[in-house]
């Protein structure tokens, strides 16, 4: 148990409610109470030098009697988590918390301001950037964690509407995200202006190949690989004629040139010099 000295705390003198399994100090000075009625006996030190003014003072007991506690809005699983990081101890691993749980979390650290456990979570959520990239870019963006930020797949940066981020996104995030994006769909534009002019016995065949590759081509995220081999790959010999085949890969390379050296604008350093403007 965090700080047990001798016996165990008695939940009793402290009205309804179980002790925590972990946090049971005997000698603990301040008690707080999950929303589910469990009660944390922690030590006041630990948590004025761990965190940021934890709890606030809009919460603080309005007397110095023993029997009373602090009742916080956060359930005790949550707590549980989240009071680890206040005490000198190896911190928790965070892998095993389902992506609602690790949010729920990383709400409270903020909300408290325990900055082992907010940097914790910022490590913790790069798990979930692939599988729930809008989720967790909600949550990033709202407490800036450029780094988590920069983790969100690049096709889901390129694909995404910025209809569905004005509400999600900072001014100073947007602005470089949008830039992003429009140079990628400017990129996707290229494509219809960068077909080959291709005359061979074949006319009908290169027609079909064009519209096919066209209509396939209608998003950013395309461009990448391996979509774009994808798309392209379709046309091979024998199916198609040697020389049709031959222009399909001069195209793609062509596209491939010209994207390579577009470079996200998103990124940890120039977020800073943004933000630093507003």
């Amino acid at each position: 148990m965090f700080g047990m000295e001798v016996g165990v705390k008695s939940s009793m003198a402290f009205g309804p409610g179980t002790a925590s399994r972990l946090f049971q100090a005997s000698d603990a000075d301040v008690v707080i109470r999950s929303s589910d009625n469990v009660n944390f006996y922690l030590h006041k030190r630990n948590l004025e030098y761990s965190t940021d003014g934890f709890p606030p003072t809009s919460i603080l007991p309005t007397s110095s009697s023993e029997n009373e506690v602090v009742t916080l809005t956060e359930s005790s699983a949550t707590l549980e988590v989240v009071f680890q990081f206040v005490y000198p101890q190896r911190y928790p691993e965070l892998d095993y918390l389902d992506l609602k749980s690790l949010l729920t979390v990383a709400e409270a650290a903020e909300k408290y301001g325990v900055f082992a456990a907010i940097y914790g979570c910022q490590f913790a959520l790069r798990k979930y950037a692939n599988s729930d990239p809008k989720e967790v870019l909600a949550f990033a963006a709202k407490y800036n964690y450029y780094s988590v930020i920069e983790r969100i797949p690049q096709r889901f940066r390129i694909d995404t509407p910025l209809s569905e981020l004005t509400d999600i996104l900072s001014p100073h995030v947007y602005r470089l995200w949008s830039l992003d994006r429009e140079r990628w769909l400017s990129e996707l534009q290229n494509v219809t202006r960068t077909v080959p002019i291709h005359q061979c016995s074949w006319k009908q065949d290169w027609i079909i190949i064009t519209r096919t590759i066209l209509g396939q081509m209608i998003s950013p995220s395309r461009l990448l690989e391996p979509q774009i081999d994808a798309i392209f790959g379709q046309f091979t010999a024998p199916e198609w004629n040697e020389c049709c085949v031959k222009c399909v890969e001069m195209w793609k390379k062509s596209i491939k040139s010209d994207w390579l050296g577009v470079e996200f604008l998103f990124k940890y350093g120039n977020v800073l010099i943004c933000d630093s403007a507003y």
